[in-house]
């Protein structure tokens, strides 16, 4: 199977009682949620996941370049 796109979506969330668990963090506290879903070359979804960070544990740097 190959990628051929993908989609990201970065959204502010705050943590359940379950994430405050696995973060070791109050509940409440702001993540990052980034959902990504990943395409065949007929469009049809492949992959989907959707990871969590501690919003002031992380860093994002974006970059695009035009082909």
């Amino acid at each position: 199977m190959v990628i051929k796109s993908s989609e990201k979506t970065l959204n502010v969330v705050y943590a359940t009682t379950y994430e405050a668990n696995l973060f070791q963090c109050d509940i409440g506290t702001p993540l990052y949620s980034i959902e990504t879903t990943a395409f065949d070359q007929t469009q049809q979804p492949i992959h989907r996941s959707r990871s969590l960070f501690l919003a002031n544990k992380v860093t994002f740097t974006l970059k695009s370049e035009k082909k």
